[in-house]
């Protein structure tokens, strides 16, 4: 964009001079790393299960509606256990079911 002057006002630098620039971005470079994957690591994971387990909720959710529902679900939880890597999800309407679900 900057060779063709298609930015009124900006300097005019050739390509030559920017191929000497050094641009580093830490924020790229740390953006760019892939996310460390738990199932490499040796003895990570419990040996018995639904010993160790991990829970998220996400929500509240902007698409309401779901499964015809009419609006009623706006939140979920997932439940996740360690060693099977067996998956519970439940929906809920409020955040204080939450509480019932766990139980």
């Amino acid at each position: 964009m900057m060779s063709c002057n298609l930015i009124p006002g900006a300097p005019n630098f050739s390509r030559k001079m920017l191929s000497k620039v050094s641009f580093f971005c830490q924020t790229c470079t740390a953006m760019k790393m892939r996310r460390m994957r738990y199932r490499n690591k040796v003895g990570s994971r419990d040996n018995q299960p639904i010993r160790t387990i991990h829970m998220d909720t996400n929500g509240p959710m902007r698409t309401l509606g779901v499964y015809g529902t009419a609006g009623l679900i706006r939140y979920f939880l997932s439940i996740i256990d360690d060693q099977t890597s067996w998956r519970w999800p439940f929906v809920l309407r409020k955040k204080t079911e939450l509480k019932i679900k766990v139980k």
